[in-house]
């Protein structure tokens, strides 16, 4: 008997072609894949869109002089909205 190895669903193609990208610019601001959102209403963001997803990546890219703390907060908010993963993107 042959072994075939499982082809990916559509939810995890999906998953590849459309990450979820927040960004952290140099000013503390926020842009949810490449749209400017309030601090205010990330948490309620994060929350609305990965409503509508089987995947719970969240990658996060934040300039390269901010302090920790900023991308920490971040964190917390994520892990608020049921985000399960984040990957930290280079600079």
């Amino acid at each position: 008997m042959r072994w075939f190895p499982r082809l990916p669903t559509t939810t995890r193609g999906a998953r590849r072609k459309n990450p979820v990208v927040l960004e952290i610019t140099a000013d503390g601001s926020y842009r949810l894949n490449s749209q400017a959102v309030a601090a205010a209403s990330l948490g309620d963001e994060l929350s609305s869109v990965y409503s509508r997803r089987g995947d719970r990546v969240l990658f996060v890219k934040a300039a390269g002089d901010l302090e920790f703390a900023a991308v920490a907060g971040v964190l917390d908010i994520a892990h608020g909205a049921n985000v399960e993963h984040v990957a930290l993107m280079p600079r």
